[in-house]
């Protein structure tokens, strides 16, 4: 029957089109009729070919808005071509024209399946192009365009994959041997060598050229391939087997994980007596073959019948920390892409991941933002303090020329009338100075021990140091929630080293975590995997801590995540000058009787600060408290404490 209707329609392709002609005497569309027609003879050339389209070219001129040479119909029409649900399509549905056609041959196309007739002629040029003989002898019927597209496009990845394997083929070298031959013509070759660029060049990788070490031999899954009388061989994985018989890389083609269809080789290979564990390791060594990708039966009954395949987690629990473990633990990090640790502390059985020289280091490296700031001021402190002392104990003219000028007009008037200089002269200042500093008397004496009472950097000192303590006691939260920060000396937390250090159960379990797991070690080995880091510090976590145990506020008019301390807020604007220690020992020398100024709550330091060109502001309460030897360059000013930016 078929035969049939093809000869009928190839003795006149144009009357395939009289019925829609005669509705439709459109000159554009018979023009679009005869290039049509044109095309299939150059390019289809056989008879079937040609019918079939022609039969899908009338169908899609068949819809509203074809005729008009557009590949879409005017708003309102039904859309020939466009896409829709195969489902719904009954031979009886559709446009008109499909449902003559589903009669005709017995079909159940939809409009789903009518394609435009550019996009028609584009698909077959592709297809016809290759060398493909099972496209080449397809013999065209009454399939949709659809279908028979996506037969090509089987018939083409078939083909492709075959070229590809034709450039992957290898023969065999005399020395290689079959380790294990399978029924379905797959085998696992034994090669005695390490490194091979043979089996590099057909698999898409180094072939473990590079990484070759005495005692490596190579094992290659490969598919026999029969070229006529010639066989040769396709590789699908390569595994490479060390001296020990440890299997270290295991790769699939292009550096690839070995694919799921090629296991029940792999654990035929794992129970075969020259494997006796796995290390993994090499490059990108995430893509190795894992245990892990195995079903856990399949897993559970391998390790049953060949403990040494229980890996690093097995032999740890039965060995604990050996020279072994260490060895594996290595490799498994490498294999696991995690970062090196730095040394094992066999006493703490613990692993410093990392050191940092200071804390300063570890705050920077961190961007610990709010505990720079209090470093960097508890620094300044430090300088100031070491240049008031330095004053102190060395009185010379000019120190006391500008405490001079500091001094209310009454008091230094005294003063120089004590050592016989008119206080009215110009250069008075000046040569009262150089008269003490050289013939000293009860008025130095009474300045120096001005100056030897006025100090409050030391107290300012201490209390940064017992700040910084705080957040030392309180630690950080890490993205890996198993590390810790260790001080080497708790007693100098600024000072000191700081080791990152983890128990070394946890870091076994993260290493042997499965990749897909779920329980917590799982969860940070990917994460350290990806920060490839094991000390990024969780910052949600280590904000909600230091909040809930009052180190920390937000800052004002900051954004959400802008935090200062809750005691010495903005220590970037607090700023210390030797005029501060003059300030305070006019302080003292006005006011003999008042006790030596000290700062006994650091707290009131910060709360009290007000902005002053020349001398620590300090709240009513404290106004005589010189020692505060601090100058604020924000702006603030007023008796109301400066907690904002």
């Amino acid at each position: 029957m078929f035969i049939e209707h093809v000869i009928v329609e190839a003795q006149n392709y144009e009357g395939m089109f009289a019925d829609i002609l005669k509705t439709s005497p459109n000159p554009q569309l018979r023009r679009q009729i005869v290039d049509n027609i044109d095309w299939a003879r150059r390019t289809l050339r056989k008879n079937d070919r040609i019918v079939w389209f022609l039969r899908w070219v009338k169908l899609w001129l068949s819809s509203a808005g074809a005729a008009s040479g557009t590949n879409t119909s005017p708003p309102g029409t039904l859309q020939v071509g466009a896409p829709g649900s195969r489902s719904a399509v009954t031979p009886s549905g559709g446009p008109i024209p499909i449902q003559q056609y589903n009669r005709r041959f017995a079909t159940a196309h939809g409009a789903g399946d009518v394609m435009p007739s550019p996009a028609l002629k584009q698909r077959l040029e592709h297809f016809l192009s290759l060398p493909v003989p099972e496209i080449q002898n397809q013999v065209f019927k009454t399939e949709s365009p659809r279908q028979l597209f996506d037969t090509f496009t089987k018939y083409e990845a078939t083909w492709r994959q075959q070229m590809e394997e034709e450039q992957s083929l290898i023969t065999p070298e005399d020395e290689d041997e079959i380790l294990i031959e399978f029924p379905d013509g797959y085998a696992w070759w034994l090669l005695p060598r390490g490194g091979c660029p043979v089996e590099a060049e057909a698999m898409g990788h180094c072939g473990n050229v590079p990484s070759e070490r005495p005692g490596d031999r190579i094992l290659s899954l490969r598919r026999k391939v029969n070229r006529g009388d010639i066989v040769r061989w396709y590789p699908v994985a390569t595994f490479i087997l060390d001296a020990d018989g440890q299997l270290g890389e295991m790769k699939g083609r292009g550096n690839d994980k070995p694919q799921p269809k090629y296991h029940p080789y792999v654990v035929a290979l794992l129970r075969h007596h020259v494997i006796r564990g796995i290390k993994g390791g090499g490059y990108m060594p995430e893509n190795n073959f894992s245990m892990s990708d195995l079903e856990p039966e399949t897993r559970e009954e391998l390790i049953a019948q060949k403990p040494d395949l229980k890996g690093l987690l097995g032999y740890y629990e039965e060995e604990g920390m050996t020279e072994r473990v260490l060895d594996m633990l290595g490799d498994q990090l490498a294999a696991r892409d995690l970062p090196e640790y730095d040394t094992y502390d066999p006493v703490k059985r613990e692993f410093v991941l990392s050191t940092y020289r200071d804390l300063e280091q570890f705050v920077s490296a961190n961007n610990d933002e709010v505990l720079a700031q209090l470093l960097e001021l508890h620094e300044r402190a430090l300088d100031s303090h070491s240049d008031m002392l330095s004053a102190k104990a060395d009185l010379n003219d000019e120190i006391l020329r500008r405490y001079l000028e500091t001094l209310p007009a009454g008091a230094f008037a005294d003063i120089g009338k004590s050592v016989g200089i008119d206080p009215t002269i110009s250069n008075a200042k000046q040569l009262v100075a150089r008269h003490l500093e050289f013939y000293g008397g009860p008025m130095f004496d009474r300045i120096e021990h001005a100056f030897a009472t006025a100090s409050g950097h030391e107290a300012i000192v201490r209390a940064l140091d017992e700040r910084i303590a705080q957040y030392v006691n309180e630690g950080w939260s890490f993205e890996c929630s198993f590390v810790r920060a260790a001080f080497v000396n708790p007693t100098n937390p600024v000072g000191l080293a700081i080791e990152i250090r983890i128990s070394e159960w946890d870091l076994v379990y993260i290493v042997a975590a499965e990749d897909d797991g779920d329980d917590e070690h799982a969860y940070d080995a990917q994460t350290v995997s990806h920060n490839r880091s094991w000390d990024d510090v969780g910052w949600d976590n280590t904000f909600e801590h230091r909040r809930e145990n009052g180190l920390i506020r937000r800052k004002s008019g900051g954004g959400s995540w802008d935090y200062i301390d809750a005691e010495f807020a903005d220590p970037e604007h607090l700023k210390f000058d030797t005029d501060d220690l003059i300030d305070a020992a006019v302080e003292v020398y006005l006011n003999p009787r008042k006790s030596s100024p000290t700062i006994r709550d650091f707290r009131q330091f910060e709360l009290t600060l007000e902005a002053l060109r020349r001398r620590a502001g300090i709240g009513a309460a404290l106004r005589r408290v010189p020692a505060i030897a601090l100058r604020r360059t924000d702006g603030c000013s007023g008796a109301q404490p400066c907690t904002g930016p």
